[in-house]
């Protein structure tokens, strides 16, 4: 995983393990985190760019932990929060605003 790597161990296993690490404070964990939604808000930038969607629908495991990084995604998205002014190539946040969609759909979905 980015934070085995980040610390240089094989500390953890799984997504689980992960949250309960970046909640307890862990610095490792939040710089893992930060590049998370940078990330993510770049793809989100790029696909806005070629298809232009009207919204993103995030779903899964990782709509469970939004809480955790929904917040800097959003003031990215409003143009605050760093991305090195990335959003600017981007309709309007309003427009492309993720949705929120926690699905279970197994093995098999």
């Amino acid at each position: 995983s980015n934070y085995n790597r980040e610390v240089g161990a094989d500390r953890l296993h799984s997504g689980y393990q992960f949250f309960e690490v970046l909640r307890s404070g862990d610095p490792a964990a939040r710089k893992v985190m930060d590049a998370f939604v940078d990330d993510l808000s770049l793809v989100m930038v790029d696909i806005s760019n070629l298809c232009n969607p009207d919204a993103f629908l995030i779903g899964g495991g990782i709509s469970d932990t939004r809480g955790v990084w929904a917040e800097a995604l959003e003031r990215r998205g409003r143009g605050g929060g760093g991305g090195g002014g990335e959003w600017s190539r981007m309709p309007p946040w309003e427009m492309t605003r993720p949705c929120w969609a926690p699905l279970n759909l197994g093995l098999n979905g």
